[in-house]
Formats: structure tokens, C-alpha cells, sequence
């Protein structure tokens, strides 16, 4: 009878712990986190009896979760392309929506300029013509600034989030710390403090990629990606967001082990972490670099061409825009890691836009000293040793100072040239539409000789600097024979140069003439000419309805000068709005998929670990009966003791 008490009191409290256990899976049915639980029972050592064996129930063996360490850790990475996935898409709409915009953006700006140059073209004396042109220009340069300000915008809304998101890891880090520390003094992992720390690595999962390794006592080592660790047992790692050491307007993520910061920016590949880098790195960076080399393009284009011109005033084109290499903007191009051991301090001269690639370069201090530079776009590596160096269409320069071995310096030819593009012509008169020659056919001529309109190639020649607002010398090209001409300076009458070969009916350039005197212009003479006939060349005063170079400026349009002759200056605003696009498509392609596939995953976990209540109303049931029925053994053994005990008296 004493068995019988026994296997009874052990059943009453199975079921009573089973009864509880269902009650607390029901009373967290709605908690996504709380895994199912189950009380497990182990039958005990029978009894033995002469020749058999008497069962003696059994007892409560372990309380377990119910769950699938596969399933938890595929959600663990899901979480993690989910939080890079969209935090990739939210900020690469933004700049889509802004890059985009039919109205607001630069290809806007830049039809509307090139439509004002071709009123211009039609109507170069017309005031109010060129007063409209001035309007488009500041308009251009305004929305390069803007567009440039925008990306600045949600670049620095980037190192704010980043180190909001650092404090909420380390806090995140803690408590799992916190979890493990619980654990580790405890020999026996308790269910619902397990789903504390699951929930927790969820939460982690979601701002970064991370590596999970769980100890026998349910406590979690994580490492960050596959590289530095953030929680080891109850200890953890600080991480931070600070100011980059080889670029100042970055914020970088950091590791403090031991006093010492590491730099882990490229171990974070997942989590809102890993989609804000990403973005930043693959989309943000380059397109401000884009937008920079445009202007740098649109600057160099227009510059070189305005001042092969007339304006208004007869004066000599000036720059349109001011000069991108002054001596502060070559040196704001060469960032300085501010770990560097030596003092140098270098600048790079823009040469060629046309040569520039949309692209910033790393450059490293070797033995020497030489230099490695790494163009990050494609890894392409460049040695040399001394300065200056030529690449890409840039000129860099050692300015002052020493290097030393093991200095890195980041090289960024363009990323500042749309905040930097700035007009150098206020006045609707400075507009250089002419050109500041002319050329004029004698009415005395005989023959059927004629003379070009003339082209403008460099007006740094003595001919136009020696006197404002004139030739000098004004030239006439007299015609000796048929076949020979020479050059005379309309001023002294003097021969410049003479007798020169003509070849009637061919076309001849003049300029550079046989003798290598070369003007700063070209003309070509053609027909038949017969002596005795002139042609003069001459400054091109009250020129101002002529509207030979501002074709050449209206031209610009369908230039292919930039990214190595494949690309007009709007192609290149095209394809950088293409690609945004692109990549942003593609990266709610992903998105979607990560949604679908983590939807999947929490499903899979919710049938293997989730609290089915019609379930669990059978379990209250079944046990409820089982329990009654241990309550009866205690009431039979009542009764046989009291029967025993009747006997006896």
C-alpha cells in the first residue's frame, strides 16, 4: 500500500506540473518569442517481487522547450538580410525620389540650359535673351549645390542613425550578457530565460550579420559577422560610431577590445548596419562623385570654350565658371588619415574631366618612399615612385612635408565639384557669345578666292594679350600669284611672312604657317585667287550679333567629353538616375524575397514551437483526467488501510 501512495503522489504531481505547464503555454500564446513547453516524465526502476517486476510510476524528468536550433538560427540570419534589406531600399528611394524628380532635378536644370543657349544662338544681341541665360546658369549651379547639400543630408541622417544604432547594440549586447551571466550559475537552463535570450539575438539580428555559438549551460559567445567578438559569456565588447580616421565626414564602426578601437566596417555586411554601409558605399559616395565630375565637366567644357570668345563689351571671354583649381580646392581633394606618422600634405590638379572616372583611390606609403594607389571602383593598382603623378586625368602633387612609410591618404578628384561649381560671370553682357575675329574679302578682289569665317584656339597668344580689345597685329593675306600669298601686319605694312605655296582650289590653312608663327587662331583660304587679291583678319569689334561661339558653347549639349569620350554631360546625370534606379529595384527584389522567406521561417517555427490552444484545451483535458484518476489511487489506498486497520482491532 505504501507503493500505491507512492505511484499515486508521483502521478498527482506530474499532472498537476503538466496542468501548470499548459496554463503557462496558454497565458503566452500571444507572446511570438515563447517557445511551447512540455513537461517530460521518466518512469522509475521497477520493484521486484519474487519472480516479476512492479511498476512504480514515474516522476517529472525535465522541462523542455520545444523547439528547432536550425529554424532559430535561420531566423537569426533572416532578421539580419531583412534589417539590411530594407534599410538598403529606404534610404536608395529617397535618393532616387531626389535624383529623379522630372522638375527639380539636374537634367532639369541642364535642358533648360542648353535651351537658353539656343535663344542665345538665335538672337545673340538680344538682351533680355542673354539675361535669360544668366537666370539658367544660376539656376544649374543652384541645383549641383542642392543636389549636393541633399546627398550631404542623408549622408550625415546616416552617422546619426549609426551611432544611435551603436548605443542600441550595446545595450542589446548587455542584457545578453546579462541572460548568460543568469545562466552560467544555474546547472539547469530554464525555458523561459532561454526565449529571453533567443529574443534577444533577434533583436541584435536585425542591425547586424552575426555568429552565434551556444555553450552547454544555454549561454551565447557572439562574434560579429565571422570577425571581432561583441559578447563572450557575461562580458561585452563596446561597439561605437565615430568620425573615420582617413575621412572625416564617414562615421565608422568600431570595436573596443581592450582599449584599443578597431575599425569593422567591412565584417558588417547584414542588418540595418550592413544595408546603411552598403548603401552608403555602393550608391551614396559614387553618385555625389558623379554629380561632382559632371559639374567638373560642365565647368571645364564651358571655361575652355567661353574663353576662346567675345562678349559684349568686346572684351575677351572670361572664365563662365570660376577656376575648379584653385589652390584650396586641389588640396580639399586629398583627404589625410589623421594616424599618418608624417606631415605631407598633398593636392590634385584636374587635367582632363574627360579622362576622370566616377571613382576615389586609396593611396599607401611603401619603402622608398613609393606609392600604391588603389582606384576602389574595380581595385585597379597603380605604383610609382616621386611625385607629381598623372592618372585618370588628374595630377597628383606633394605640396610640403615628409611621408612616412605606412601613410594612407584617401584621393577624391571629384566628390566635392558640385559644391564647389560657382559662376565667374555676373553680367548678361559677359556672356562671350562672339567670336573676337573676323575675316573680310577685299571688293577690289578679281578672282574667286575665298577666306574661312575663322576658329579661335588659344587667346593666351601675344596677338590678343599685347592690346585690349585688339589684334595685334590686324593680318592681310596678299596674293602674290595664283599660287603664292603672303602675310603682311596691316598696322606697319610690314611682311610678316612670304612668299607661302598656295593650291588653288584645295582648301589651305594658314595658320600655323610655314615659318611655325602661329596666332592663336585658324583660317583657311580655298578657290582660285588671282593676284593681287586680299583677304584680311581683324578683331572682331561690335561683334556683338555675331554668334559663333556660343554655337560652340550650345554644342556642349552632344559633346561626348566625359567618361572617356562615351558620354555627353547629360548621359551622364541618365545613367547615374539609371543605376540608382536599377539598384534600388533590385533592392526591393530582395527586400520582398527576405520578407517572404523570413515569413516562411517564423511560420516552420511557429508549427514546431508555437502554442496551439485547441491543443493545448485537449492536453487540460487529458490531464485533468489523469490526475482524477491518481486522486482515486489515494482514496483506494485510504480504504485498504482502513480495512487493514478493522481487521487488526
Amino acid at each position: 500500500m505504501a507503493n500505491i501512495e507512492f505511484l499515486a503522489l508521483n502521478a498527482l504531481q506530474f499532472y498537476q506540473r503538466a496542468i501548470q505547464t499548459s496554463g503557462h503555454n496558454i497565458a503566452n500564446s500571444a507572446n511570438p518569442n515563447f517557445s511551447r513547453q512540455m513537461v517530460s516524465v521518466a518512469t522509475l526502476p521497477p520493484e521486484r517481487l519474487g519472480n516479476n517486476y512492479f511498476g512504480l510510476g514515474g516522476t517529472i524528468s525535465s522541462v523542455d522547450r520545444l523547439v528547432d536550433d536550425y529554424l532559430t538560427k535561420t531566423i537569426f540570419a533572416n532578421e539580419s538580410e531583412v534589417g539590411r534589406a530594407s534599410s538598403f531600399v529606404n534610404l536608395a528611394s529617397t535618393l532616387e525620389k531626389s535624383v529623379a524628380n522630372s522638375e527639380t532635378s539636374i537634367a532639369a536644370s541642364l535642358q533648360s540650359t542648353f535651351s537658353a543657349l539656343q535663344e542665345v544662338v538665335e538672337s545673340p544681341d538680344y538682351t533680355p535673351s542673354r539675361s535669360a541665360l544668366m537666370s539658367e546658369l544660376n539656376v544649374l549651379v543652384g541645383r549641383m549645390q542642392t543636389t549636393d547639400a541633399e546627398f550631404m543630408k542623408i549622408h550625415n541622417r546616416i552617422n546619426q542613425q549609426l551611432e544611435l544604432m551603436a548605443k542600441e547594440i550595446n545595450t542589446i549586447a548587455s542584457s545578453i550578457a546579462s541572460v548568460n551571466a543568469q545562466l552560467l550559475e544555474d546547472d539547469i537552463a530554464p525555458p523561459d530565460l532561454l526565449d529571453r535570450r533567443d529574443a534577444l539575438v533577434k533583436d541584435l539580428a536585425q542591425y547586424m550579420d552575426i555568429t552565434v555559438i551556444e555553450r552547454e549551460s544555454g549561454a551565447v559567445d557572439i562574434s560579429i559577422g565571422q570577425g571581432d567578438s561583441l559578447v563572450l559569456g557575461a562580458t561585452t565588447l563596446t561597439l561605437s560610431a565615430a568620425r573615420s580616421r582617413t575621412d572625416a565626414t564617414n562615421f565608422d564602426m568600431s570595436i573596443n577590445n581592450n582599449g584599443v578601437l578597431n575599425v569593422i566596417n567591412n565584417s558588417i555586411e547584414g542588418g540595418q548596419l550592413g544595408g546603411m554601409i552598403q548603401f552608403r558605399e555602393k550608391i551614396l559616395m559614387p553618385a555625389r562623385s558623379m554629380v561632382g565630375l559632371i559639374a567638373l565637366g560642365l565647368s571645364e567644357q564651358m571655361n575652355t570654350q567661353h574663353q576662346l570668345g567675345m562678349d559684349a563689351q568686346d572684351n575677351l571671354g572670361k572664365l563662365m565658371f570660376k577656376d575648379y583649381n584653385s589652390t584650396a580646392a586641389m588640396q580639399n581633394r586629398v583627404l589625410v588619415n589623421s594616424q599618418n606618422g608624417g606631415t605631407a600634405q598633398f593636392s590634385i590638379n584636374i587635367d582632363d574631366t574627360n579622362q576622370l572616372v566616377n571613382s576615389e583611390y586609396k593611396m599607401i606609403v611603401t619603402a622608398g618612399p613609393n606609392y600604391s594607389v588603389i582606384r576602389q571602383s574595380d581595385g585597379q593598382t597603380t605604383t610609382f615612385a616621386g611625385m607629381p603623378q598623372t592618372i585618370d586625368g588628374f595630377t597628383i602633387s606633394l605640396d610640403s612635408g615628409a611621408v612616412s612609410v605606412g601613410d594612407t591618404f584617401i584621393l577624391a578628384p571629384t566628390r566635392l565639384g558640385a559644391q564647389a561649381l560657382e559662376l565667374n560671370i555676373s553680367q548678361a553682357d559677359e556672356i562671350a557669345s562672339a567670336s573676337p575675329i573676323r575675316t573680310l574679302t577685299s571688293t577690289n578682289n578679281i578672282g574667286a578666292g575665298r577666306i574661312s569665317k575663322g576658329e579661335v584656339v588659344d587667346v593666351t597668344t601675344a596677338d590678343f594679350t599685347t592690346t585690349p580689345k585688339a589684334l595685334t597685329p590686324p593680318i592681310r593675306v596678299e596674293f602674290l600669284s595664283a599660287t603664292t600669298y603672303q602675310l603682311v601686319n596691316v598696322t606697319t605694312s610690314a611682311v610678316i611672312e612670304g612668299p607661302i605655296a598656295f593650291t588653288p582650289g584645295s582648301s589651305n590653312a594658314v595658320f600655323p604657317t610655314p615659318g611655325t608663327y602661329d596666332p592663336g587662331y585658324r583660317v583657311d583660304l580655298e578657290g582660285v585667287p588671282s593676284t593681287g587679291d586680299t583677304f584680311t583678319i581683324e578683331y572682331n569689334s561690335g561683334g556683338k550679333a555675331d554668334n559663333r561661339n556660343i554655337l560652340k558653347l550650345a554644342e556642349t549639349q552632344t559633346n561626348l567629353k566625359l567618361l572617356n569620350g562615351t558620354a555627353t554631360l547629360q548621359d551622364g546625370y541618365a545613367n547615374l538616375v539609371a543605376d540608382i534606379g536599377i539598384q534600388t529595384a533590385q533592392g526591393k527584389v530582395n527586400l520582398d524575397a527576405a520578407n517572404v522567406l523570413q515569413q516562411d521561417t517564423l511560420a516552420q517555427r511557429e508549427v514546431k514551437s508555437g502554442v496551439n490552444l485547441t491543443e493545448e484545451g485537449v492536453n487540460l483535458l487529458r490531464y485533468q483526467q489523469a490526475y482524477q484518476a491518481a486522486s482515486q489511487l489515494i482514496s483506494v489506498s485510504q480504504r485498504l488501510y482502513d480495512s487493514l486497520f478493522s481487521v487488526l482491532r
